[in-house]
């Protein structure tokens, strides 16, 4: 398990807090977590009511507007 999804979360709500956030090993999307049986660990990072809001490609794409994240191969 990883803290790729808080740390999206956070980075986007106080950005100014972080000089970068590197993602690794982290769900491409919510739906990912429930529909893929080898990504287990992640539900407890799943938000209720998220995926009719966002998605996590969202969060991503704004960070990465903001030049403040990178993906880990």
């Amino acid at each position: 398990m990883t803290a790729g999804i808080p740390a999206l979360h956070a980075a986007v709500i106080d950005p100014g807090m972080f000089k970068s956030v590197e993602v690794k090993n982290c769900l491409e999307t919510w739906e990912s977590a429930v529909t893929e049986t080898d990504k287990g660990g992640f539900l407890a990072h799943t938000v209720y009511g998220a995926l009719q809001i966002y998605d996590l490609p969202d969060p991503v794409r704004d960070l990465q507007d903001r030049k403040l994240i990178s993906k880990a191969q």
